[in-house]
């Protein structure tokens, strides 16, 4: 089905019925221990832990794409990452995962539709549905930690050839977008060993940061405002490819630009972009609750 930086999804069927089932990748050291195979390790060993956790956390929003089972045998990954491929082939790290037939929301954006007038409508809405998902995972103690269009999906295919097609949809009940890869997720405080650049704030590039909420937040505001622009990913290459500390003024020089941006078209900046803006701010003491994020997009 897919294909991203730290695993593969595929689609499986067990009694007649389907599910997605991600595989974790690892690195191949040949006993040499390396960055990567450490945090392949302890990536494997918090999920272990906190399987059961995040198997009944999937459960408590109709937003969230639901988890069925994790399973990892922690003796066969090791044998794996030390070049054991065989047990790693025969029995790798997966999550058995709710099937979403509609793909994910990159699926079903095109011109016509981004170009529509009520284009910031369905962003908004989007955007409303991903925070509901988002603002349980922060009541359980949770940061998603991997917030981006990728993981929105749709919970099934759909004939949509206008904006107002999918405002119906979701006005209607018909259609829901959930969050998918509660996998990365890591306990409020825990420290974040994985990161998606494109839409991470810049905090999250330091090698010692640790979860919050905060980082949740500014994700859902770089990834709608990269689907209301119609453009893949937020952070441009000079800050995804940065380092950190340097990546925190660049960011602040490109948020800058941003605003001064919206101000200068005036109220050709609507409100949906501003709220954004505000959600992306590079101070995370400046950015609105979940609750406060829904509010706003509701109104929107």
């Amino acid at each position: 089905l897919g294909e991203g930086g730290f695993g593969i999804v595929f689609l499986v069927s067990y009694s007649g019925k389907y599910y997605a089932m991600k595989v974790r990748k690892i690195s191949h050291s040949q006993g040499i221990s390396n960055s990567l195979t450490k945090i392949a390790l302890d990536v494997f060993q918090d999920l272990q832990t906190e399987s059961a956790n995040l198997i009944s956390l999937s459960k408590k929003s109709p937003h969230l794409v639901e988890i069925y089972a994790i399973y990892i045998d922690s003796n066969k990954l090791r044998n794996a990452i030390e070049g054991n491929m065989r047990e790693y082939t025969q029995s790798p790290p997966a999550i058995i995962m709710e099937y979403m037939e509609g793909g994910d929301i990159r699926s079903i954006v095109n011109d016509r539709i981004v170009y529509s007038s009520l284009w910031y409508k369905v962003v908004a809405s989007i955007g409303y549905q991903i925070a509901s998902a988002l603002e349980v995972v922060h009541k359980e103690g949770y940061v998603h930690l991997d917030v981006k269009p990728e993981n929105f999906f749709l919970s099934k295919k759909v004939n949509v050839n206008t904006a107002q097609d999918l405002l119906s949809y979701f006005s209607g009940g018909s259609l829901t977008v959930k969050l998918g890869d509660l996998g990365a997720a890591k306990r409020i405080g825990q420290r974040v060993t994985e990161i998606s650049p494109l839409y991470a704030p810049p905090e999250q590039f330091n090698p010692n940061s640790i979860a919050d909420p905060k980082m949740d937040i500014f994700a859902l505001g770089a990834s709608l405002y990269s689907l209301y622009k119609g453009v893949s990913g937020f952070n441009p290459p000079e800050i995804s490819n940065s380092t950190y500390p340097d990546v925190v003024s660049k960011y602040y020089a490109y948020f800058n630009n941003l605003v001064n941006d919206c101000n200068m078209r005036g109220q050709n900046c609507n409100t949906l972009e501003r709220v954004l803006l505000w959600l992306v701010h590079p101070d995370p003491r400046q950015r609105p609750s979940m609750t406060t994020v829904k509010e706003w997009l509701s109104r929107v």
